[in-house]
């Protein structure tokens, strides 16, 4: 395994283990939801700080999914009509007798 791959699964490791041991000991700790027009008692803790990370993570992706759509479309649009490149076959060298 790459050094480098090793760090990432190390680093995630870390994330995780901070994550679980957050909601451990938060998992007692309940809130009261001022939503503007009602207001939710009780609601725990985790349970909300992991749904408002799934909406911004579905925020991030709608707003680069949009972006990404619009850079495919130039990318479309200033198509120049080129013959793609020919490449010769590889020929590797002769062994030195």
């Amino acid at each position: 395994m790459k050094d480098e791959l090793r760090w990432r699964w190390a680093a995630l490791g870390g994330i995780a283990l901070l994550a679980g041991i957050f909601g451990y000991f938060n998992s007692g700790e309940s809130i009261a939801l001022h939503l503007g027009v009602f207001v939710l008692y009780r609601v725990p803790l985790v349970i909300l700080i992991f749904i408002a990370f799934l909406l911004g993570m579905l925020t991030m992706f709608v707003a680069g999914l949009r972006h990404d759509m619009k850079v495919r479309q130039l990318l479309r649009e200033s198509r120049f009509d080129a013959p793609p490149p020919t490449f010769t076959s590889y020929a590797p060298p002769d062994p030195d007798p």
